[in-house]
């Protein structure tokens, strides 16, 4: 095996192959835009968690999860952590299905918020057995957010 002696023997930038200087561009390149977005990414993540979140102390009625129309509306009550005006939906697969509190204006803390859904759509239909959530939208802030530990099913 072949060694070289000196320096002078080892190929200088100048006698690196053009192809091969070309073709480790991109990689370059590459490498580093992923380097960026996975930072950016971090700060996204890290804004993110330290939110405070939209509404405390949910509590739906019935307990059970289960809801049925005929036995007369449920009502869900939470408090929201902002003084915001309000609109909470009804949604079905991320689909709005009825808006059971338009305009709500409501002060940070103070009291439970209670809405009451009679199991009908938005145009008056009963609505179809399945899996339903309830949506907040805060207008201020203009951020939407599901009441947490309220998903429901219509028998």
């Amino acid at each position: 095996m072949d060694t070289p002696s000196d320096s002078s023997e080892l190929a200088t930038d100048s006698e690196v192959d053009p192809d091969r200087a070309i073709a480790t561009r991109p990689a370059r390149i590459i490498v580093v835009l992923l380097a960026i977005a996975a930072a950016g990414a971090l700060l996204a993540a890290q804004h993110l968690k330290g939110r405070q979140p939209l509404l405390d102390s949910a509590v739906w009625r019935p307990p059970a999860g289960v809801f049925e129309p005929q036995n007369g509306p449920a009502t869900v009550s939470f408090k929201p952590y902002y003084a915001d005006t309000l609109t909470v939906s009804v949604v079905h697969d991320g689909k709005l299905v009825a808006v059971i509190g338009r305009d709500y204006r409501d002060r940070a803390y103070q009291r439970s918020a209670t809405f009451a859904w009679n199991g009908r759509t938005a145009t008056g239909r009963r609505a179809a057995p399945g899996d339903y959530q309830v949506e907040v939208h805060f207008q201020r802030l203009d951020r939407t957010t599901l009441v947490p530990s309220v998903e429901f099913e219509i028998k």
